[in-house]
């Protein structure tokens, strides 16, 4: 079993961070926390690719810790550092809290879908987040985080005032959901004339860059939903 332990000879410190609010800290102990933040995310990942998580158990103060750096970035309105944080650490739970919480949700879809795509080096997490399991096949020997990520992509765009449809679909096509992909074009069929443009704009997009296998799935359910409808 591997256990997050926190060094006795930084004891005081890590005292510190767990009592003082954040905003006190000194340049020193933002480093130790920066290593605390660091050191949770490794663990994190090797958490949720273990096959027994209960084997990789993580220091309840350095979690603490963490929380109280997700608190800090929420008081002074970082949310793109909590956002970064919480997918490194795969936290979905704070990244859906942060992006509902920012003030700012359309601008913040977008920048994690970027981030997202573009946190390649470390821990192998574009293959958990973005790229499609036939890039990496091991993907599906793990927790799919490419499909948790995208599915609150996906959920918040809807929630938007007016829902941005092609990021919608750019997320559905990620997941390879050829069935959401046909209800969204099925819904914006019956939307208005500019919901019908971007349906319009999304079928030549779909028809340059999709399969002709995805396309027969989207038309399949598209001819289903019709069906029904009838």
């Amino acid at each position: 079993m591997s256990t997050a332990r926190i060094s006795t000879r930084s004891r005081p410190s890590v005292c510190f961070l767990l009592l003082s609010p954040p905003s006190a800290f000194t340049d020193q102990q933002n480093q130790i926390a920066a290593k605390c933040i660091d050191r949770y995310c490794s663990l994190r990942v090797a958490q949720s690719e273990a096959k027994d998580e209960s084997q990789v158990v993580i220091d309840t103060r350095l979690e603490a810790i963490v929380e109280r750096m997700f608190l800090r970035c929420y008081k002074d309105g970082e949310f793109k550092q909590a956002i970064g944080i919480a997918l490194e650490a795969r936290r979905l739970d704070v990244l859906e809290d942060a992006l509902k919480k920012s003030g700012a949700l359309a601008e913040m879809l977008t920048y994690t879908f970027d981030v997202a795509n573009n946190l390649v080096l470390s821990h192998k997490f574009r293959g958990l987040v973005i790229f499609e399991c036939t890039i990496f096949p091991f993907i599906k020997k793990k927790k799919n985080y490419h499909s948790q990520v995208l599915r609150i992509l996906v959920n918040l765009y809807k929630s938007l005032a007016e829902p941005d449809f092609e990021s919608i679909a750019r997320c559905l096509v990620f997941l390879k959901d050829t069935e959401g992909v046909a209800q969204l074009l099925h819904d914006l069929l019956h939307g208005n004339e500019d919901h019908q443009l971007i349906l319009h704009q999304l079928s030549f997009d779909l028809y340059e860059n999709a399969t002709q296998q995805f396309l027969k799935k989207v038309l399949f359910f598209v001819c289903v939903f019709g069906e029904v409808e009838q």
